[in-house]
């Protein structure tokens, strides 16, 4: 994973050391992900609601009968990640793509016939790579202005701020 970041990451920010944050701004401008929002299931409701402050990729409030999640689509790579979605309607910290070989315990919300599992086929099928709370947590070598230490895939691929 940290090679194939570091070469979306280059192309993406221009350096890892002294990153261009302007140029993010302009891959979320072009909106790279319509297609992929707009193959989603009718029955869902999605809510683009990506904040070009601080989001470093596509986000989206996708509610379903029963439940929801934010799902998060980098435009660094191919990466996404899913958070579940509170009843009040705000991103949960729970991290609904399970690491693999996970056990099954831990991947219930992925499991088939879910809405979750529908979203994580779907979001895989488009080409993106699914990543964990696990995955999310490991640090990379990009240098971020207002970090306080080590930077996050999280932080690298979705949302530094």
């Amino acid at each position: 994973m940290t090679a194939a970041f570091e070469e979306f990451a280059r192309r993406a920010y221009g350096s890892l050391d002294h990153p261009a944050y302007h140029r993010i701004g302009k891959l979320l401008e072009q909106d790279p992900y319509r297609p992929f929002r707009a193959s989603l299931p009718s029955s869902w409701q999605v809510e683009d609601i990506t904040d070009d402050n601080c989001d470093v990729g596509s986000v989206w409030r996708i509610g379903w009968a029963g439940g929801g999640a934010v799902l998060r689509l980098s435009v660094i790579g191919p990466y996404a990640t899913a958070f579940a979605l509170h009843p009040d309607g705000y991103e949960t910290d729970r991290c609904l793509f399970p690491a693999p070989g996970a056990p099954a315990a831990r991947a219930s919300a992925a499991e088939p016939g879910t809405e979750v599992h529908r979203l994580a086929a779907l979001t895989r099928a488009a080409g993106f790579a699914l990543l964990s709370a696990p995955e999310l947590a490991r640090t990379v070598p990009l240098r971020l202005p207002d970090a306080d230490g080590p930077v996050t895939l999280y932080e690298a691929l979705f949302c530094f701020a």
